[in-house]
């Protein structure tokens, strides 16, 4: 059988332009405010806590079209030493193409941008991260005891990338504490058995951030750098350092410079992951 190339190039011209145009299309004929009003309200009833955002929902064109708040803030526990527990400058949504062809509009990837988030726990030991449903009853059954974890449907998709830049956590434990600038990893690299790695491929953002640590140290504050071993068969932790030589050496600065360094690994199971407990790091 002769396959006709020629005529499958000139249906694929026709057709991307024809979908694009239908994505637009869809796009533009959305009522956003609804699509915000229910994660606003999924959101509260499942935490308690209200979701804002400064600039509502827009659309954003390209070749990955994509939804886009600014301002994005979620309130904090009363107590807090703030209002907000997490502030935003900028949210956006990646969504699949195809799903809006079909009137859905799903989530593959969600990018935080300038994210702010404030972990705290006051004197009686209570977390300003736990959060319960409202109590007037409209939050989720007591049966539904997962409510904070995402489900799988056409309005709220489960999200396969969350990404984050330019952003700080602080956490704060107690009055009296000095401050700890700590920089997080994921590890997803085992090429021996046992043995998980970092990093897997070449990284100047990595080393760049190594010789930060090593600046907050010599004015004087804690800074670690923690590896999180998304691998729950890891027994011990080492550094990919053929992989990438420079950040071999950053590495190597930042630990001369006083920085600490420590991998623990996450147990992956059906209902989450969990941070399970540290794993030696080895030359």
């Amino acid at each position: 059988m002769r396959i006709p190339w020629r005529r499958l190039i000139w249906a694929a011209v026709i057709l991307v332009p024809v979908v694009a145009a239908g994505i637009i299309l869809w796009l533009s004929t959305r009522d956003l405010s609804r699509y915000q009003a229910r994660l606003t309200e999924q959101v509260r009833k499942a935490t308690g806590r209200e979701l804002r955002a400064r600039v509502p929902l827009s659309v954003k064109f390209g070749r990955e079209p994509a939804l886009v708040a600014e301002g994005v803030t979620l309130t904090n526990a009363p107590w807090a030493s703030r209002p907000e527990l997490a502030r935003v400058r900028r949210l956006t949504m990646y969504l699949e193409p195809f799903s809006l062809l079909l009137g859905e509009a799903k989530v593959g990837k969600v990018l935080l941008e300038g994210a702010e988030i404030a972990v705290e726990r006051n004197e009686a030991g209570d977390a300003n991260l736990e959060m319960l449903p409202p109590p007037d009853g409209s939050g989720p059954h007591a049966g539904e005891n997962r409510s904070l974890r995402i489900r799988a449907n056409p309005a709220f998709p489960w999200i396969n990338t969350i990404e984050v830049r330019d952003s700080v956590l602080t956490v704060s434990e107690g009055a009296g504490r000095p401050p700890c600038y700590v920089e997080i990893k994921n590890v997803h690299l085992m090429r021996r058995a046992g043995l998980a790695e970092f990093p897997d491929a070449k990284t100047e953002r990595g080393a760049k951030h190594l010789d930060e640590l090593g600046n907050m140290v010599a004015q004087g504050h804690r800074a670690v750098m923690l590896y999180l071993i998304q691998i729950g068969s890891a027994e011990r932790f080492a550094l990919a350092r053929d992989i990438d030589p420079k950040y071999d050496a950053a590495f190597d600065r930042a630990r001369s410079r006083g920085v600490e360094a420590m991998a623990w690994k996450c147990m992956i199971t059906m209902d989450g992951i969990e941070i399970a407990e540290p794993v030696p790091m080895v030359e």
